[in-house]
Formats: structure tokens, C-alpha cells, sequence
């Protein structure tokens, strides 16, 4: 369950996003037209890269349900980096698809992986594990508005989870660009500034320097911001 956007014929087709947001129960199984950022998908078109988005499957159930049964903090953790492992695998898999079909082989040599709200961590564990984003010569991670979604989420676990995304991503040769509003109620700028500091200390030693940037005023909004005159010009710059 894919959906893709190709740029206008005319435009020179520059690469390949893959656009990721939120883990929502029934995500797997919604129809595109609710479960896609069109006009992000536009956008990135229009700037002349084919944009996709996946109906991320496989988070414990055929429908998409996740089901939080754990109470027990390292637990919870351990729960939340498997459903990234989870999400992950279904955007690898239309990656590695893309990688060897005709159509989309010439330009999977430069990759956009963007991830908002609980899609941020998503893309984190595709960076970490997906051969052909490594494999790719151009390429970028921007994560917007997300992460570890509360406090308690923040365990020796995913802290010790977070330094291992560090030094595997840093391997792969890519920067990170992270974004978070002071006043988003929903991820909290405490425990993403807390993420970013351990995941950033692990890239730093491969020879990588990320960005978090905060916005004064934003709460939780879309990548659609990165278009606004506040954001344009430093996502323009990365």
C-alpha cells in the first residue's frame, strides 16, 4: 500500500523521499487520501524528487493495532524500538523494490528520508538499517516535530538504543536536521533534546555534526512548516 508522486513531466527528477509520519492504529489500513501529506508530496515534487509514502504494515496485527500491554518502563522501550524495527522493514522493503526496478533504479543515488511525529524514529531505524540508503552517494534525515513520545520513555534502554542508531547512521555518512516546536505538547522538546544529545555524541565520533533547531512558538505541526519563511532557508541550506 504505496502511494507515489512523480515531478511533472519536464522536471528533471533529482532523487527519491521517502515521507514518513505517525504511528496511528489504523495507518496500515486507511485509504492514501487521509494518510498522505499531499501538499508536502507537491512540494518535494515540484522541487523535482519522486515522493513516497508507505502504509507502514506489520505493527503487530494485520490491521496496524498496536497494543500497549507493558507497564514497566525498560519494557515500554524495548516495545518501541521493536515497532520502529517493525515500520522500518515496510519502508526498506518498497526502498529495496525501487532499488532494482527499471523506473526508479536510476535515481535511488539520492535519498530523502523524512520523518513527522512518531515517523521520525521510523526513518531513524531505516537510516540504521537499510542497505540501500547506505549504499546511496546523496543523502539526507530530517526528523520534524517527534520522537520518543513522553519522559518515561527515556530508559537506560533507548538512550543505549539511541547511541547504537549514532554510530550506525554515522557510518552510513549523513548529517541529521531535527526540528521541534518549544511549545509541542505531544513531543516534548525536554526528551528530544535528551535523544538528540546521545544520538549526536555517537554520529560526532564518525566525523558527522547534526542540527536541532527549535522554533519558538510551534507546537506539533507537519513538514509543511519546513516551507514557511521561518524554516525555508535552513531546510534549504541542509
Amino acid at each position: 500500500n504505496v502511494a507515489i508522486l512523480r515531478p511533472h513531466q519536464g522536471t528533471p527528477i533529482l532523487g527519491v523521499n521517502m515521507t514518513n509520519h505517525g504511528q496511528s492504529d489504523d495507518q496500515a489500513t486507511k485509504p492514501f487520501s487521509q494518510g498522505v501529506n499531499l501538499y508536502w508530496m507537491n512540494q518535494v515534487a515540484r522541487r523535482g524528487y519522486i515522493s513516497v509514502a508507505v502504509a507502514r504494515r506489520g505493527n503487530f496485527g494485520s490491521t496496524g493495532k498496536m497494543y500497549y500491554t507493558q507497564t514497566d518502563s525498560q519494557k515500554l522501550s524495548d516495545y518501541y524500538m521493536n515497532l520502529m524495527k517493525y515500520q522500518a522493514a515496510s519502508v526498506m522493503a518498497v526502498m529495496d523494490k525501487m532499488a532494482n526496478d527499471p523506473a526508479y533504479k536510476p535515481y535511488m543515488s539520492t535519498i530523502l528520508l523524512d520523518g513527522t511525529s512518531g515517523g521520525s524514529d521510523t526513518v531513524m531505524q531505516v537510516a540504521a538499517d537499510s542497505t540501500t540508503f547506505r549504499t546511496a552517494t546523496k543523502k539526507a534525515i530530517i526528523r520534524f516535530a517527534g520522537g520518543i513520545l513522553s519522559p518515561e520513555q527515556v530508559t537506560p534502554g533507548s538512550i543505549s538504543s539511541l547511541n547504537q542508531y549514532g554510530g550506525a547512521i554515522g557510518k552510513s555518512g549523513v548529517p541529521s536536521l531535527w526540528i521541534i516546536g518549544d511549545n509541542d505538547q505531544t513531543s516534548a522538546p525536554g526528551p528530544i533534546a535528551c535523544q538528540f544529545k546521545f544520538f549526536n555524541q555517537s554520529t560526532l565520533a564518525a566525523g558527522y555534526a547534526n542540527t536541532l533547531y527549535t522554533v519558538p512558538g510551534m507546537g506539533h505541526t507537519s513538514t509543511t512548516e519546513l516551507f514557511s519563511p521561518a524554516l525555508r532557508q535552513i531546510f534549504r541550506e541542509y
